[in-house]
């Protein structure tokens, strides 16, 4: 007895013998496997269409590329963001080696020159300076004062007086109108002032006065350097008052703990000397790093001394009377930190622009040698 079989892949009908049912055969026609007796919706059933299977292949690959899109992406984004750590490291690393040779430059210009005795008096000068060393190379006749004060000074008291008459008020001047003041020091006879950058920054016009002076004096910028706040004025030197030699600078470092003091002129227009302390010697990227001011270069003295706005620019003063460096005051985040950038790079930039100061010189002195 024959019975009916049919194919749930191609649909094909074959008879078959009885003996076979509920076995499975071959189908003559696509050679897929036939349950013998199933019935035909269960033969339909029992085996996904061709239609089917594609859609779940494309949704596996689908799958499958989106799996890889967001492996791509975060890939992709993990090493943008190691590229843009390690350049920015780089760049730190580049910048803090750029200050570091910057300021090795510096000290190598000065302690090269044989002429540059940094804490003992030069032989005996003609000049106002009175016992000097010769900071200027092919300018011999730009000498600065680095001798000790003779007679030795006693106490701060003693060091107010002497140093006074040697500080200036500075006033700095836009559109006719005073807009900054601070003060100053008078660096060389002659007629050399300097002061901090961040006192003139901006001005049309710059004037300055002694205390024993009556009036104000117009000055000139001759030199300047934004990043290590040195300014250099110039006066004609007949404007120094009689008597008045210019400020003795220590040119070697300071030592952290040192008393020391700033001395200049407040806004009542009377000399000012307010006490502190060396907190320590900084380089540029350490003023960075440990007190978040930026932007500056050369070597700097961290003191104690929270001096008012009209002291900048003012020297900032050893125990034995000698000038350490130029003082200023920054509030960073209402925290406010006591800087002096050192007598040696105000030394540095004298040494550079020692051609102008050599003209101030020589009209100063009528042309004559």
């Amino acid at each position: 007895m024959a019975i009916t079989a049919h194919c749930s892949s191609c649909e094909y009908a074959f008879d078959v013998d009885a003996e076979l049912l509920g076995r499975r055969i071959c189908c003559p026609s696509c050679g897929d496997p036939v349950l013998v007796g199933a019935s035909r919706t269960a033969r339909r059933s029992s085996r996904p269409s061709a239609a089917r299977r594609s859609f779940q292949e494309k949704t596996v690959r689908a799958r499958q590329q989106r799996f890889w899109a967001v492996v791509w992406f975060i890939t992709g984004f993990a090493a943008g963001l190691t590229a843009i750590l390690t350049g920015s490291l780089l760049l730190s690393g580049r910048n803090d080696a750029a200050a570091s040779a910057e300021q090795t430059a510096s000290g190598e210009q000065l302690s090269e020159r044989p002429d540059l005795d940094r804490d003992s008096p030069a032989p005996d000068s003609s000049t106002a300076a009175g016992s000097t060393t010769d900071v200027s190379g092919r300018h011999p006749k730009l000498l600065l004062n680095t001798a000790p004060l003779d007679p030795p000074v006693t106490s701060w008291e003693d060091v107010k007086e002497r140093l006074e008459p040697c500080i200036v008020r500075v006033q700095a001047v836009r559109n006719g109108s005073v807009v900054k003041s601070g003060s100053g020091f008078l660096l060389h006879g002659a007629g050399i002032i300097a002061t901090s950058f961040r006192v003139v920054e901006g001005a049309d016009d710059v004037r300055i006065r002694f205390v024993e002076a009556d009036s104000m004096t117009s000055a000139s910028v001759v030199a300047e350097d934004s990043r290590r706040e040195i300014v250099l004025l110039r006066i004609d030197a007949g404007q120094i008052p009689v008597g008045v030699s210019p400020v003795s600078l220590r040119l070697s470092p300071v030592d952290a703990g040192s008393e020391i003091a700033v001395l200049g002129i407040g806004n009542a227009g009377e000399p000012v000397l307010k006490e502190g302390n060396v907190l320590a010697l900084r380089s540029a990227s350490e003023l960075a790093q440990v007190r978040g001011l930026f932007g500056y270069a050369g070597i700097w003295v961290e003191h104690t001394v929270a001096a008012p706005d009209d002291l900048n620019g003012a020297p900032l003063i050893g125990r034995n009377g000698r000038v350490l460096g130029i003082s200023l005051t920054r509030r960073v985040r209402d925290q406010i930190t006591g800087l002096a950038i050192t007598s040696e790079e105000v030394a540095s930039l004298f040494v550079q622009k020692a051609a102008s100061l050599a003209d101030a010189r020589t009209a100063a002195d009528g042309g004559q040698d």
